[in-house]
C-alpha cells in the first residue's frame, strides 16, 4: 500500500509503498483510509524537540482520520497506524459512526476542531441558553467553528476578534453579532472592547491568542461591571505570557481556566466521542456548520507537508 513514512526526525515524510498494517489482537482493527486532516500536532510529531514525537522509525505519520471499516461502516477514529495511507489500524472500541451524507473530508477536518471549540464552550464554559460569548481570535479555522457552536447552544450575543477585516466580515454570517479588528491601535480596541463589555457582561470568553490581546480583554473585564467571567484559554498565537496583576483577579469575577489534553479526566474526554462529535458530525451533514477545506491526494504528501494553508481553512488528504 502507500503511505507516508517518516524515516527520521525533522524530516519530510516521504511516500512509499509498503506492507499491509494488521490487527495484533481483538482489540484492534482495520481502516480503509479515505480522509485525514493535516494538523499542527502531525508535523510537531516528527521533530525532534517534541516531547511526543516518533521514537520508533521508520513510522507511518497521520495521527487521526476517517474511512471504511471491513463491514463497510464510515466512521472517524485515531490511528494505532499511522492514518496518512491506504490502511490503517484503530481501536475496536473507540470510533464514530458518520452520517451517510456527510463528505469524507469534511469529516476528517471536524474532529480537532471540535476539541479545540465544543470542549471549552461545554465542560469548561458551561454555555447556557442566552449566555453572551467572546472569541478572541476567531479568524482561524477553530474559532469559526466556535462561533458556530456557540450559536448552536444558544449564545444570544457572540463578539469575534481577530485580524483579518475579510474574515471577521464572513464570522458575522456565521453567527457573530460583534467584530473587533485587532488590526488597530491598542487605544481603539480597548475602546471597543470596554463599549462591548458595558453593554453586556461577558459570560464565556473562548482564547485563542493569549499574549497582549489577552492583557487589552481582561482589563477591559475588569474595568466592566462585576459579572462572573469564565475566560477560557485554549491557544496562545499571540504569545506565551500575559501581565496578569494579582490585583486584577482580587478586583474582578474573572475565572481563568484552560482547555487542553492535560486539563480534562478521562471521563470529560470520552464525551468528545460519545457526545460531541457525534452531534457536530450531524450538523455539518445538514449543512448547518460551514467550514473549508482544501483536499490534497496522498500522491502530493511530499509537496504538501510544509506548505502553509491559508488561516480558515484545513488541508485534508485524501485518498481514491
Amino acid at each position: 500500500m502507500k503511505a507516508a513514512v517518516l524515516t527520521q526526525l525533522g524530516t519530510t515524510p516521504l511516500l512509499q509503498n509498503i506492507d499491509d498494517p494488521h490487527p495484533e489482537n481483538d482489540r484492534q482493527q482495520m481502516i480503509r483510509v479515505k480522509a485525514a486532516p493535516l494538523k499542527t500536532l502531525d508535523k510537531l510529531m516528527t521533530m525532534e524537540s517534541f516531547y511526543a514525537c516518533y521514537s520508533d522509525l521508520p513510522a507511518i505519520v497521520g495521527t487521526d482520520g476517517v474511512g471504511i471499516l471491513e463491514d463497510g461502516r464510515r466512521v472517524y477514529g485515531q490511528g494505532i497506524t499511522g492514518m496518512f495511507a491506504e490502511k490503517a489500524v484503530i481501536p475496536t472500541n473507540n470510533y464514530v459512526v458518520l452520517p451517510d451524507n456527510l463528505d469524507f473530508a469534511t469529516a476528517a477536518a471536524l474532529p480537532n476542531a471540535v476539541q479545540g471549540s465544543v470542549l471549552p464552550l461545554r465542560l469548561r464554559g458551561d454555555i447556557q441558553q442566552g449566555d453572551t460569548v467572546l472569541i478572541n481570535g476567531a479568524t482561524g479555522f477553530t474559532g469559526q467553528l466556535a462561533v458556530q457552536a456557540a450559536r448552536h447552544y444558544g449564545a444570544t450575543r457572540i463578539i469575534a476578534t481577530g485580524r483579518s477585516e475579510e474574515r471577521l466580515q464572513q464570522l458575522n454570517k456565521l453567527g457573530a453579532q460583534e467584530t473587533i479588528s485587532l488590526t488597530q491601535s491598542d487605544e481603539d480596541i480597548s475602546k471597543q472592547l470596554k463599549q462591548v463589555v458595558s453593554e453586556s457582561p461577558i459570560d464565556i470568553v473562548i482564547d485563542y491568542l493569549w499574549g497582549h490581546p489577552a492583557d487589552l480583554l481582561i482589563e477591559a473585564l475588569q474595568n466592566g461591571p462585576t459579572h462572573s467571567v469564565r475566560f477560557i484559554n485554549v491557544g496562545n498565537m499571540a504569545g506565551s505570557n500575559i501581565a496578569l496583576g494579582a490585583g486584577i483577579l482580587r478586583g474582578s469575577a474573572i475565572e481563568l481556566l484552560g482547555s487542553g489534553l492535560g486539563s480534562y479526566t478521562e471521563e470529560e474526554f470520552t464525551r468528545l466521542t460519545t457526545e460531541f462529535l457525534p452531534e457536530m458530525f450531524q450538523l455539518a451533514a445538514k449543512e448547518k456548520l460551514t467550514i473549508t477545506t482544501v483536499p490534497e491526494p496522498l500522491d502530493n504528501i511530499e509537496q504538501v507537508w510544509n506548505r502553509e494553508t491559508e488561516a480558515g481553512k484545513r488541508l485534508v488528504i485524501t485518498l481514491a
